[in-house]
């Protein structure tokens, strides 16, 4: 029984990564995709997709965080339940067990809040490096130029 279940979680894992790699080189006409081409944005568009982009960013940090934070808690609380049930007599098993399967369920908690938010945080990452590229072709261009002194700044408009 465990190996079928092995076969089938690498079968369907397998199938789910190639469907995101198919997915995005073959887009079909009938179904309605949402890509944003920042190029076409204007820069107040793009200011203010830059802002919920560093928003989102802080959300998945502190999602991440927070779930991290969780986690290590709740194995804290695990680890403390099981030490409490193997020293203690055996008419408290019953509350040490309780307390295991709290830190149990506070850990898989905090999994849940950082599997969440370290996707949140790449995604918008991606996003915000985008719009900042888009950003820039906004701005005159400067860039920096070694002279034969030291170091100069040549702009042009």
């Amino acid at each position: 029984m465990k190996k079928i279940t092995i076969i089938l979680s690498m079968l369907l894992i397998t199938t789910l990564s190639y469907s995101q790699y198919f997915g995005t080189f073959y887009q079909r006409s009938d179904v309605n995709v949402s890509i944003v081409d920042y190029s076409k944005m204007s820069k107040a568009q793009l200011d203010l997709s830059l802002q919920q982009a560093k928003a989102s960013i802080s959300t998945g940090k502190v999602l991440t965080i927070a779930g991290s934070l969780t986690t290590v808690i709740g194995f804290v609380v695990y680890s403390s339940g099981l030490n409490a049930i193997t020293e203690d007599s055996y008419s408290n098993i019953g509350s040490n067990a309780n307390k295991a399967m709290t830190g149990i369920y506070v850990a898989l908690a905090g999994g849940v809040l950082a599997g969440i938010g370290i996707p949140v945080w790449i995604i918008n990452n991606n996003k915000r490096e985008q719009i900042e590229v888009a950003i820039v072709g906004f701005k005159p261009t400067s860039y920096v130029q070694p002279s034969g002194v030291g170091v100069g700044i040549k702009i042009k408009f």
